[in-house]
């Protein structure tokens, strides 16, 4: 058996409603993204045959147009050991008063999503988060995503060929002009991505795609 590997410009995330609670506290947002080991996540689910992303896939352009691994390690704190990650997002859930936080994790009802659905559920309930999955069909799951219309989510992301698409997510307006799906409204993430969209020369506009990512949560 011969089998060849070629990098993916899809990408699988976590989209949560943060305008609405608990998420609207970036304690609680913070707790959660201390609570996913991704290196657990690309172990037991893609079999170690993925990398952490940013907001711009780094399989884009050779990763000119994303954070270094170095960056995104550090943003994501796997460089810090798992334990000291579940006691400080246990730490944060509590300051947060959402130390038993439940909500809905709405995903597709394909295999693969289920499977990743389920691991995030066992990481979340490492540090006293109950996510209860919701499997809805494609459309329907598909619909509720544009619309906002979730507690939380996981997106499987289509392979995006520039860094357009993907930042327009972060934007308020989201990436089809009717509001971001996520409730995101951050005024200094805004007139990066604008900026972005009418810069003509390839460097400068690098500047302000990378300065989204230094400022996601």
């Amino acid at each position: 058996i011969e089998v060849t590997q070629e990098p993916s410009l899809s990408s699988t995330a976590l989209g949560l409603r943060c305008d609405r609670p608990p998420f609207n506290d970036p304690r609680v947002r913070g707790a959660i993204d201390l609570a996913l080991d991704r290196d657990t996540l690309i172990r037991d689910v893609a079999f170690g045959d993925a990398r952490i992303l940013g907001p711009v896939n780094p399989e884009l352009s050779g990763g000119f147009w994303s954070l270094s691994d170095d960056d995104l390690h550090e943003a994501s704190g796997v460089s810090s050991p798992v334990d000291a990650r579940r006691e400080e997002a246990s730490r944060l859930l509590e300051a947060a008063g959402a130390s038993n936080a439940t909500f809905a994790l709405q995903v597709a009802d394909t295999p693969a999503s289920i499977v990743l659905a389920n691991a995030v559920r066992d990481l979340l309930v490492k540090v006293g988060i109950t996510a209860r999955i919701e499997p809805l069909d494609l459309l329907s799951w598909f619909t509720n995503f544009r619309g906002g219309r979730f507690e939380a989510t996981l997106i499987t992301h289509l392979p995006y060929e520039s860094p357009d698409i993907p930042l327009r997510f972060y934007h308020s307006q989201g990436p089809d002009a009717t509001g971001s799906p996520f409730g995101c409204a951050d005024p200094a993430i805004d007139p990066l991505v604008e900026r972005s969209w009418g810069e003509g020369n390839r460097e400068a506009r690098q500047q302000p795609v990378e300065r989204v990512g230094d400022l996601d949560e």
